[in-house]
């Protein structure tokens, strides 16, 4: 499947067989169901991996933010555009479906290692596979169960049997339905006759084995006849996601059998750990590091710039300010937010000292020969040189938990409920948004996801009307939001 700037002879060369690609990547929506045949860099196994993660990282913000079907597809269409299009496109389709086919079956080999893994893969892809079965328009999406009607257990009615059945629907479905179009078009009723115009003129049915959709049956949503359940288009995506998703659940058995033969090639082993291991931080962004006029030393406090801080930050000024020091850990992942901000060296030098010394808690002497030094360090000046970047919460996540009086790490994984709820209260929240914010991060056997994901609903909660991308840095969360205000106060 890989390869390092060579071909392998004995292996076929589909890049040079547009027929070939055609046969293997028939339809934008796929089962996974063949294993990748041709061969590719190893640039590209990881680069393909890693924006295919991005999507699924995105996703499962979504979802634990919960944002309904529409919002999602709405929400997700930058990332898809971004990191994973499938267009019908004649110049780029066969790139982008190849794209697509390996990057799946690359992280299958990632997240097929335990069953947690798994059933995070699984639940994140299905939903893929859903927004975009979705995006199909209705002669893609017949074409697509016809052309796997030896795995599904269903087919389309011909008109006359529709015909035929009409009122049987209308009576049946026909609730479910005018749900589907309020929520199509936006509007706050439909008419009967507009649903059943729509039956008869839009609307295509399948028929599948009653036993294969007992909650239909039961709900009493389908009409059903010598056996058979007749479902709308609007409640076919669920059984089809289904279907995908038990598929998937067995490849995925089958391919963690497989892994011995895998972890031979010390190559790619290491590029699969590091993608298991970050599948809650997506790489794409770093902060300018640069200072910024406008920040100085005396704002770092006020209600102005506080407004902008992520929780996280808010905890560690807090702690610094009550008070008056910071252990090293705090210190280091705050002064580096700020020097992330655009916190200059010297006004990084006057905020700290003014911290550490007021109220005659620690004098200038005792500040500069034993906090000076480090300031500097941060910034590259001195020791090794380095320019240090400000954590993103991956970073933060690997870090030692914080101890009693310690203010670094992740609030929304390291605080018990109690005080996270009390810390959001001081965000203004109201009480309902702050059990939602709780009851996602509450509980054991919780994950980066999660709590990243418990920091972004925050910034849509305390910044009305925002509809924010996964939020996985603490300078991010910053850069958003002062673009967020100074778009409301220009307007």
């Amino acid at each position: 499947m890989y390869r390092s700037k060579r071909k392998t002879a004995s292996r076929r060369n589909f890049a040079d067989d547009k027929a070939a690609y055609t046969q293997q990547y028939p339809s934008r929506l796929s089962f996974y169901d063949a294993p990748p045949l041709e061969e590719i860099t190893l640039e590209q196994f990881e680069q393909w991996a890693g924006d295919r993660l991005r999507v699924l990282v995105e996703i499962q913000s979504l979802g634990l933010r919960k944002k309904t079907p529409k919002e999602m597809e709405t929400l997700m269409r930058p990332t898809l555009n971004k990191f994973l299009p499938l267009t019908n496109n004649p110049d780029t389709q066969h790139s982008e479906r190849q794209k697509d086919h390996y990057s799946h079956f690359i992280l299958s080999l990632v997240f097929c290692r335990s069953e947690d893994l798994r059933k995070r893969f699984i639940k994140n892809e299905v939903a893929l596979f859903k927004l975009r079965y979705q995006s199909l328009s209705p002669k893609e999406q017949q074409e697509f169960i016809t052309s796997h009607s030896e795995k599904l257990p269903w087919r389309y009615i011909d008109a006359e049997e529709k015909e035929r059945n009409l009122d049987n629907f209308f009576a049946a479905s026909g609730a479910s339905i005018r749900n589907h179009l309020k929520l199509e078009r936006n509007v706050d009723s439909v008419t009967d006759d507009q649903v059943k115009q729509y039956i008869a003129q839009v609307e295509q049915f399948i028929k599948v084995p009653f036993e294969r959709v007992p909650n239909l049956v039961s709900s009493r949503t389908v009409y059903l006849s010598e056996g058979n359940a007749y479902l709308p288009s609007s409640m076919q995506t669920h059984i089809l996601a289904n279907e995908y998703a038990k598929f998937l659940e067995r490849k995925l058995i089958s391919t963690v059998q497989q892994l011995p033969q895998l972890e031979e090639d010390d190559r790619l082993t290491p590029m699969i750990m590091h993608l298991a291991d970050n599948f809650s931080h997506s790489e794409g962004y770093s902060p300018d590091i640069a200072g910024d006029a406008d920040i100085t030393a005396a704002k770092i406090n006020t209600p102005g710039l506080r407004r902008h801080y992520p929780l996280c930050a808010k905890r560690m000024l807090d702690g610094l300010v009550a008070t008056s020091k910071l252990q090293y850990d705090a210190r280091t992942q705050f002064g580096l937010f700020l020097k992330g901000i655009g916190l200059g060296v010297d006004e990084a030098l006057v905020f700290w000292r003014t911290q550490f010394c007021k109220d005659g808690r620690m004098n200038s002497d005792t500040f500069q020969k034993n906090y000076v030094y480090n300031i500097n360090h941060l910034y590259g000046l001195n020791g090794s040189r380095i320019n240090y970047k400000p954590w993103n919460c991956n970073t933060v996540f690997n870090k030692p938990r914080p101890q009693r009086g310690q203010f670094h790490g992740c609030p929304y994984r390291d605080l018990p409920r109690s005080q996270l709820e009390d810390e959001l209260r001081e965000l203004k929240l109201r009480e309902d948004e702050v059990a939602s914010v709780a009851d996602m991060v509450d509980g054991n056997g919780r994950t980066p996801e999660d709590w990243t994901a418990a920091c972004t609903r925050v910034f849509e909660l305390t910044h009305p009307g925002a509809q924010e991308d996964h939020l996985d840095h603490a300078n991010l969360y910053f850069d958003r939001s002062r673009q967020y205000w100074d778009k409301r106060e220009a307007a």
